[in-house]
């Protein structure tokens, strides 16, 4: 049996829960809370259980990273600036990161 979820604008929960998520980011809290608001946004709009989430899941490849966020079989990540090195070119650093996490979701 599923269970379908949608995202309602016209459901304040939803919309509070989307700009607690934006509000973080313009306070330029850290990548933690702002994980902690996407938590609350998943567990709002219904998208996911709390007990489906993993916060600072570890990858299968036995290295120390670990991925922000795991709601069922999709991985979040947060960056604060992906793209910006003091240059304005792609950080490469977290380029390779995401690559590696995509890898990782294939296996």
């Amino acid at each position: 049996m599923t269970t379908e979820s949608h995202i309602n604008i016209n459901d304040i929960r939803h919309r509070d829960a989307a700009a607690e998520i934006l509000s973080r980011h313009d306070a330029l809290q850290s990548e933690a809370n702002i994980t902690t608001a996407a938590q609350g946004f998943l567990t709002a709009t219904g998208l996911v259980k709390s007990e489906e989430m993993v916060e600072e899941n570890p990858l299968s490849d036995g290295s120390r990273r670990a991925v922000d966020l795991t709601a069922l079989d999709t991985f979040v990540e947060f960056k604060r600036r992906i793209g910006m090195t003091s240059s304005g070119e792609l950080d490469p650093k977290n380029v390779h990161q995401l690559d590696e996490y995509l890898a990782e979701s294939e296996d």
